[in-house]
């Protein structure tokens, strides 16, 4: 099809634990904390991002309702774009 992005299917190595022992671990190893949380467009979960304002670091988690939480995605550096204030959901 002309115009469409192309769609891939990826295969990755996830990295799954129980979501307290991974808050603990985010605290403890890379001076992460909770900095912003939501629910999933599926409503399956909840997406929750945690960073650490001194080294830049963060890791983007998803929980599931069984506790299991799952990383997504990791860094180094980043910006806060994100008011202080709810948007009242």
């Amino acid at each position: 099809m002309t115009g469409m992005a192309e769609w891939r299917t990826l295969q990755r190595t996830m990295f799954c634990r129980d979501h307290e022992a991974f808050k603990g671990a985010l605290a403890e190893v890379h001076g992460e904390t909770l900095a912003w949380w939501g629910v999933s467009g599926d409503g399956k979960a909840v997406m929750e991002l945690y960073r650490s304002p001194e080294t830049g670091s963060w890791t983007l988690l998803r929980v599931e309702h069984d506790g299991t939480a799952c990383a997504l995605g990791g860094g180094e550096s980043g910006a806060n774009v994100f008011s202080s204030e709810s948007d009242g959901r």
